[in-house]
């Protein structure tokens, strides 16, 4: 059954997918069907995660075509500070971080508190691919979602939810 919301999109979907599991040129497939799902409201992200997608990269030029970078919702909203206000406190207080996790975290221009705070306020889930891990340094989506009742799942949980399928064409040139 396809979600009634849409999936919220972390930059980190777009910026590994780049780098690491789905080059533009090998893997022309998933980015037209990210685009398909961005453009019918299947996925969306927001601004703060648009600006982490920086500099002159396919990346960076693809998020910000026409259509597309309309997924990107502004965070300026009073329900959305609301809950970065108590998702921020909520990580202030944790035992569990260390001051300087805690001030990372917390900076501006880090979007993981908007992002969650968008979830939350829109009742949506986050898709990212940060794991929970007791042992970094750095706070992670699924730590603070866990925290937060926030739902949250990976790239490959998504798609399988959306149904979506991908299938392989021979090159007639490899022969």
């Amino acid at each position: 059954m396809i979600p009634a919301k849409p999936f919220l999109l972390d930059s980190g979907v777009f910026i590994q997918a780049h780098r690491y599991h789905y080059s533009f040129d090998t893997f022309p497939g998933f980015w037209e069907c990210l685009a398909w799902l961005g453009k019918s409201r299947k996925v969306i992200s927001i601004d703060k995660s648009l600006n982490e997608i920086s500099g002159n990269d396919k990346l960076a030029v693809w998020v910000r075509q026409d259509g597309f970078s309309d997924i990107f919702m502004s965070t300026e909203e009073d329900d959305i500070l609301v809950k970065l206000r108590e998702i921020q406190g909520m990580v202030s207080m944790h035992p569990k971080y260390k001051p300087i996790q805690r001030m990372i975290y917390n900076k501006a221009e880090n979007a993981d508190p908007w992002l969650i705070a968008y979830a939350k306020a829109k009742g949506l889930t986050i898709v990212t691919q940060e794991k929970e891990n007791k042992g970094e340094s750095k706070i992670k989506i699924p730590q603070v979602c866990k925290s937060y009742d926030v739902k949250c799942c990976n790239t490959f949980e998504m798609l399988a939810q959306l149904g979506v399928k991908f299938q392989w064409m021979p090159n007639e040139n490899l022969n």
